[in-house]
């Protein structure tokens, strides 16, 4: 059984990405909390807070599946992108830093590869 290595995952990508999701889970939590105190709100509203919130939990839960490298690396890395841009709808992008720094470790996610180990070595030497 072989052992788990950052070395080999898109870690780079992972925290960047994990930044921008906690900043924008932050501002959904956040808006929902201050949104229970005020009574004019209407029910549209609510939903898309809550929205923004839980594209927020799947945007860190997708940063943190990055950061292993499987082979998926690259579908959670459009998954980030779309929910970034989704994240406009109830958090506003998580005061836009969270959306850039989302898009930005997306793209890296999408990108990658994987290093390959011992392939500039030639078979047969001269």
């Amino acid at each position: 059984m072989s052992r788990f290595s950052f070395k080999d995952s898109p870690i780079d990508a992972g925290i960047v990405s994990l930044l921008g999701g906690l900043l924008i889970l932050y501002v959904g939590a956040r808006s929902i909390i201050i949104s229970g105190s005020i009574s004019g709100i209407s029910p549209g509203e609510h939903l898309a807070l809550t929205l923004g919130a839980v594209w927020g939990i799947v945007l860190t839960a997708s940063s943190i599946l990055v950061m292993f490298g499987t082979r998926w690396t690259r579908i959670f890395g459009a998954i980030i992108v779309v929910f970034s841009l989704l994240s406009w709808i109830g958090t506003e992008g998580g005061f836009t830093i969270g959306f850039v720094l989302c898009i930005l470790g997306g793209f890296m996610a999408v990108s990658w590869k994987k290093r390959r180990i011992g392939a500039s070595i030639p078979n047969n030497p001269v």
